[in-house]
């Protein structure tokens, strides 16, 4: 093959592009997560927190049916079964499961922002990435309300 050829330069070229545009996703995505992944469930006014005038709207999330929950209630309806909810749980809860690293808590929670709450903790199956081994392994921590 003859390196001066012009078609495999501009097949290198093409390569060398389609690299840089991956890393460059790759980087945009570990440095800024938040676009990938949607809305929050929770904003706090910055000037609300640092005043600390934070009122309970503001540390209320939304669910889907409607009502709003305080965080304190969220954290009192896990501490009563030591249970994590999957479907208002944070990256950090999930990640804090056996076997379901960043990626995987990431996925979780995209599935639950576009198909809504699970209503079984079956459902956890459509996340890729999660069988039927996973959930029996996590069964015992988790739960769907």
């Amino acid at each position: 093959m003859n390196f001066d050829d012009s078609n495999y330069r501009k097949i290198v070229i093409c390569l060398v592009a389609v690299i840089l545009l991956g890393i460059g996703f790759w980087m945009l995505k570990r440095r800024h997560p938040e676009l990938f992944l949607g809305e929050p469930d929770l904003i706090v006014d910055e000037q609300q927190e640092a005043d600390g005038t934070r009122t309970p709207a503001a540390t209320s999330s939304p669910t889907t049916d409607g009502e709003s929950t305080t965080v304190s209630q969220h954290l009192q309806q896990e501490s009563v079964d030591g249970r994590i909810d999957i479907n208002t749980a944070t990256l950090e809860e999930f990640e804090s499961l056996p076997g379901i690293g960043p990626a995987i808590a990431e996925r979780i929670i995209y599935y639950r922002n576009v198909n809504g709450k699970f209503d079984i903790v079956e459902d956890l199956t459509e996340v890729s990435g999660i069988g039927d081994k996973t959930i029996e392994k996590l069964r015992h921590r988790i739960v769907a309300r």
